[in-house]
Order: structure tokens, then C-alpha cells, then sequence
């Protein structure tokens, strides 16, 4: 079974947490939770060397809990190092060769802060979109404010038959009860780990609480 098979049967059988981490630190603490589908999202990284040392640890680690890891945006990295799949922003998939991506059996997906956005995306054929930022997020600085639970709801009604959606931006304990009512295939965390002294206490609490999403 090639990859997009492999993750079209994963992402379809049921909704799943997408853990968003930006260290191998935290990578290997998500994956020891069990949990098969993360982000690897690495900023400002200046030394290259150790951008791929750690681009190439998080593959090899993906491979070694049989997880299925997505390199943001390093997309040449991703295909020298053999990745499962690869994160796009919107403003990449203008330069990126998706058809390079495809040949070598790696799965992406695309980021969409809006409708148009999400339609633009949906041209390239990827294996989700993330759609968001649904609620306030102090992650990184966004341009455009929350697009909201209704967005969301109008989306899913008009493209979840076409391509697996994943909610995007400020979801936590609190309000992913209302996230999960929108019908989506996945719900993308990160500050509710990486940022929370008390994260492994509010995982456990959201397994117990919400077990399909493990």
C-alpha cells in the first residue's frame, strides 16, 4: 500500500488529535503518548546542519513508532530523508514542485485561513487541508482574525466528501467539545502541549474525556 492510500484509510476511519511540535524534545514525548499523527514545524532554525540532523531524527522516528510525521515546509529535506508526509503553507505551494513531492510517494497537506484559501488548496489535490486559525492563538502572529465555528461547519458541509479537514488555531480543553461538533477529520493542537506546564495531566484528562481522538 503507497503512502496516500495508507493515510487515506487512516485519516477516514475516525477523527484524530494532530499534535503540532517543534522539537525533537516533544516529538518523541507525543509519540511515546501513542499519538500517530504530528506535525514537525521547525522556525528560524539557523544552523542547517542540525536542521537536518533533526529533520532526518524526526523521520526516522516517525518510521521506528510507525507514525505518520509531516515535515513543515523543509520540503527538499523531507524528500532527501524520505518523509511520510510534508506540511505547505499557502505562500509555498506557489514555488513548491507538488508533482516532485507526489513521484516520490510523500504525502502534504496545506494550510487555508479562509474559503478562498481552502479552495486554492483543494486545485493541488493534497491529502488535508488545516483550516484555521478557528479561535484566538498567540502560536504565531496571524493576519486575518479567527475564522470561527461557522466557517468551519460551512466548509466541512461543502468539501469534507473531497478532502479530510483539520481544524487549526487556539482549540484546548475548553472549547474542543464545539470543534468536535463541526464533523471534521482531525484537531490540531500545539501551545495546549508545548506552552502548558501541565500537559501530560490535560492529555491524559482529553484521553479520558474524549478517547477517539487517540
Amino acid at each position: 500500500m503507497n503512502n496516500k492510500k495508507k493515510f487515506s484509510k487512516f485519516i477516514k476511519n475516525k477523527i484524530f488529535l494532530y499534535p503540532i511540535v517543534d522539537s525533537l524534545f516533544w516529538l518523541v514525548k507525543v509519540l511515546d503518548f501513542g499519538i500517530k499523527f504530528i506535525q514537525f514545524r521547525i522556525k528560524n532554525f539557523f544552523n542547517y546542519e542540525k536542521l537536518c540532523f533533526s529533520i532526518e531524527a524526526a523521520i526516522i522516528l516517525g518510521k521506528k513508532y510507525n507514525a505518520f510525521i509531516f515535515i513543515n515546509d523543509y520540503w527538499k529535506l523531507a524528500i532527501k530523508y524520505q518523509a511520510f508526509g510534508i506540511h505547505l503553507g499557502q505562500e509555498d505551494i506557489k514555488s513548491i514542485d507538488i508533482k516532485k513531492i507526489q513521484k516520490h510517494n510523500i504525502c502534504f497537506g496545506i494550510s487555508a485561513h479562509s474559503k478562498d484559501e481552502f479552495k486554492n488548496a483543494v486545485r493541488f489535490s493534497p491529502d488535508y487541508i488545516s483550516l484555521g486559525h478557528v479561535f484566538y492563538t498567540n502560536t504565531k502572529i496571524m493576519k486575518n482574525p479567527p475564522i470561527g465555528l461557522e466557517m468551519v461547519k460551512k466548509i466541512q458541509r461543502e468539501f469534507s466528501s473531497s478532502i479530510p479537514i483539520i481544524a487549526i488555531g487556539g482549540i484546548n480543553s475548553t472549547n474542543i467539545k464545539k470543534v468536535l461538533s463541526c464533523s471534521i477529520n482531525a484537531i490540531a493542537i500545539s501551545s495546549f502541549i508545548t506552552e502548558n506546564p501541565v500537559w501530560k495531566k490535560s492529555i491524559v484528562e482529553l484521553r479520558n474525556k474524549y478517547p477517539l481522538l487517540f
